[in-house]
């Protein structure tokens, strides 16, 4: 495929919407990013790179079976992956823990497999002004007329109903995938999410994707009159705590000061309201994200000791229990046998499988199934539930005489 001379990145039309400093920073000025070897981000590209590597070996060898008999095969790349990127070890672990999770539940049959990181180039205008670049983690041939296209996620937390319906990601993927497979009468797009062991999948109608193109129109637009010298403002966001250009951010220093007054004088003016709600949950996220890395910092000073005294606090870690599902998957279909509600429905109510959700979900079945066929649930349920011991940052306020 020829690569036009001028294109846009799917992840730079992406980066503008989050925050369009954010862009400047990183191509228009160029300025020098911190990066944490260890991020999310990180995560993410040592995970796909060696997914990619995996199943083209896998597609070569014809293999077609179950992905847990073939684990030396992630396992030889991800070496691979981590000794030429020199990543940290800790990095290692992680993404062992992640692909070990998803050979353990996943199957993989060669003839089904059309392509690995696809490339593509789409143009969303008639007068090719416009060619967006990007690379499709997987391409299945679900049947002679079902095409899915599949992209890989380490995020923390599942996509809610509603990112999904705008995700501009599937949007572009699957109008690229409609020029790539003219005879497909449907292209689907699935998020695999590989911390949660799902798949999230999204469709898109034709109206869905006409939308799709004037937006992208209008944020190329916007990208012309940022590398143009045009204004690039800064806006708090979730991605705000993890932004390796948050230490050039005045609005981000901002939101971590403590003289934030309130600003809302009128209780009926809407627009008022939902601006202060958005930017004090903004600042909410950033500041958890901080106390976090805070308290993370604190509890490698506490290793081998039993108390730190500091500001006028003592320091000590306890222990907190977490519980975890081992195959969320399995949990899903087995709520939507007992509950008959549909399991994209289940995915979007209880989401990450927070506690709270799950216990009001298990509280309405009890109510509505006869008491054995709920004492099998439990007990079904209880035989995917592991329990995860992690030290608990205290912090006790030292008393003055």
């Amino acid at each position: 495929m020829q690569v036009p001379e001028k294109y846009i990145s799917f992840s730079r039309l992406e980066l503008v919407t989050q925050c369009p400093a954010k862009y400047r920073h990183r191509y228009v000025l160029n300025s020098q990013p911190r990066t944490d070897p260890s991020s999310p981000v990180a995560l993410g590209s040592i995970v796909h790179k060696t997914l990619e590597l995996a199943f083209r070996e896998l597609k070569s060898e014809d293999y077609n079976g179950l992905l847990l008999h073939r684990k030396d095969i992630f396992l030889k790349h991800l070496k691979g992956v981590i000794q030429e990127g020199n990543h940290p070890p800790e990095l290692f672990l992680q993404a062992q823990q992640v692909l070990k999770d998803f050979a353990d539940s996943d199957s993989f049959r060669s003839e089904n497999l059309i392509a690995v990181e696809q490339q593509f180039v789409y143009e969303p205008d008639s007068l090719g002004e416009v060619s967006i670049l990007g690379y499709i983690d997987r391409i299945d041939r679900l049947s002679p007329s079902t095409v899915s296209l599949l992209d890989y996620k380490t995020n923390r937390m599942l996509y809610t109903a509603e990112e999904l319906k705008q995700s501009l990601q599937a949007s572009i993927y699957i109008m690229a995938a409609k020029e790539m497979f003219p005879q497909a009468e449907n292209i689907e797009m699935r998020f695999h999410m590989l911390r949660h062991g799902v798949q999230q999948r999204t469709l898109r109608t034709e109206d869905d994707l006409l939308e799709a193109k004037e937006y992208i129109l209008l944020v190329n637009a916007q990208i012309k009159k940022i590398e143009s010298g045009g204004e690039a403002t800064a806006f708090l966001n979730k991605y705000c705590p993890w932004c390796e250009y948050r230490h050039l951010c005045e609005v981000y220093k901002g939101a971590c000061e403590n003289d934030h007054p309130l600003t809302l004088e009128d209780p009926n003016d809407i627009q008022a309201i939902a601006e202060e709600y958005e930017d004090i949950s903004a600042r909410a996220k950033i500041m958890y994200a901080r106390k976090e890395e805070l308290a993370d910092l604190l509890k490698i000073k506490l290793i081998g000791k039993d108390r730190l005294t500091a500001a006028g606090h003592y320091y000590s870690l306890g222990k907190t229990t977490v519980t975890n599902f081992t195959d969320v998957s399995r949990v899903i279909t087995l709520l939507e046998e007992a509950s008959r509600i549909e399991y994209q429905q289940l995915l979007n109510r209880i989401a990450t499988i927070g506690k709270g959700k799950f216990d009001e979900l298990m509280k309405a079945l009890r109510q509505e199934l006869p008491e054995t066929d709920y004492l099998r649930l439990e007990m079904q349920l209880g035989d995917l539930v592991e329990f995860e011991y992690q030290p608990r940052l205290q912090s006790v306020s030292i008393r003055k005489a």
